[in-house]
């Protein structure tokens, strides 16, 4: 069984993609290092993006001046911006990795 699967992946590697009337040939490996790049872009964005929140949490809770009822909307946002974050942090990690592992 796993004779077959390795058969299949050294296969799979050799792939090339169909052309198109007026195109150039693309090989599989070109088609996965653009999905990289739209990941690895998809990443970098939703950390920024959670670190914007971070900052936005903040001066909500700074321009909160003891109303309750920001100080717990800026806590929650925070909150998720933290988590958010760490969870894009740590994906960026795994793929980096995976990618060096597999790659």
């Amino acid at each position: 069984m796993m004779h077959k699967i390795i058969s299949i992946a050294m296969a799979a590697d050799d792939l090339k993609l169909p052309e198109k009337s007026g195109g150039t040939e693309a090989d599989l490996g070109t088609v996965l290092g653009f999905l990289e790049k739209i990941i690895s872009i998809a990443m970098d964005i939703a950390i920024i993006l959670g670190v914007i929140m971070i900052f936005v949490s903040a001066f909500i809770y700074a321009s909160s001046f003891g109303e309750e009822s920001k100080a717990e909307t800026a806590k929650k946002t925070l909150l998720w911006a933290v988590i958010g974050t760490g969870v894009a942090f740590l994906a960026k990690i795994i793929v980096d990795n995976l990618d060096l592992l597999l790659g």
